[in-house]
């Protein structure tokens, strides 16, 4: 199991995501991973991606091996502060459904 940190807000994608320390900034380093059962996906609270101007800013992921007894996790860390946004303002209605994707290759 791996948690990976994204804190668009203070972090860096040429960090290693895997604590709030070294947190990503946005869903890109994500698209090279594959998502395992039990892997969690924190996303700071707080931080707001623009996925309708930054295309790194929606959030894809690719399933292998999690299922409904055993799923990998999307949850926000920290403490207190508003809850984590995917901001679609000036995405196309049509493409909408491209701000969060979870593949399944299980």
């Amino acid at each position: 199991m791996t948690d990976y940190f994204i804190d668009y807000t203070t972090g860096s994608d040429s960090d290693t995501g895997t604590s709030p320390d070294h947190a990503w900034k946005t869903f890109y380093n994500l698209l090279a991973l594959t998502i395992f059962a039990g892997d969690r996906i924190m996303l700071k609270r707080g931080s707001t991606w623009p996925a309708g101007t930054d295309s790194n800013c929606r959030l894809t992921l690719v399933n292998k091996g999690s299922s409904k007894t055993v799923p990998f996790i999307v949850r926000p860390y920290g403490d207190g502060g508003a809850a984590p946004c995917i901001d679609g303002e000036n995405v196309a209605t049509g493409a909408l459904s491209d701000l969060v994707c979870f593949i399944s290759e299980s």
